[in-house]
């Protein structure tokens, strides 16, 4: 662009030196003599301004993407559990209640030995809680055979 504008400004009359439009001196005969005309520094300011800004809002842009795709994910994910909470459930209520007792019962003796680990290594709270959790297995198969 820059190339084509150059070729246009040698070929369209007036044509004044290529320096000129950069400077406010027409002819630089020395070093002190070169002074920045007033377009080059608004131009030199504008883009300045605005580069800054644009950049910023490319990764702005870019940012609140990764988070609208995380949260199309998450939604997606939270719809596929549901739909499989729901397939559960109509299955869990197809099956007879000793078959469902049994099963719980045996859930909760395969979480023994990782609860007694945990209450060998130190680990209280989290054994306590997964202790808690067999406990529940054991009423809901018991609910289950009542």
């Amino acid at each position: 662009m820059f190339l084509i504008a150059t070729i246009l400004h040698t070929f369209i009359p007036p044509n004044p030196p290529f320096y000129s439009l950069f400077c406010s001196n027409a002819a630089i005969t020395s070093p002190t003599n070169f002074s920045i005309s007033i377009e080059s520094f608004v131009s030199i300011f504008l883009v300045t301004g605005i580069l800054p800004a644009l950049l910023l809002y490319k990764y702005l842009h870019d940012k609140a993407q990764v988070k609208e795709r995380v949260i199309e994910l998450a939604r997606a994910y939270e719809r596929r559990s549901s739909l499989e909470a729901i397939y559960n459930q109509v299955n869990w209520a197809r099956l007879d209640p000793s078959h469902g007792s049994k099963m719980l019962r045996e859930m909760g003796k395969i979480l023994d030995k990782p609860c007694q680990y945990l209450y060998a290594h130190g680990e209280q709270k989290l054994a306590e809680n997964v202790d808690i959790f067999t406990k529940k297995l054991r009423e809901f198969s018991n609910l289950l055979l009542n």
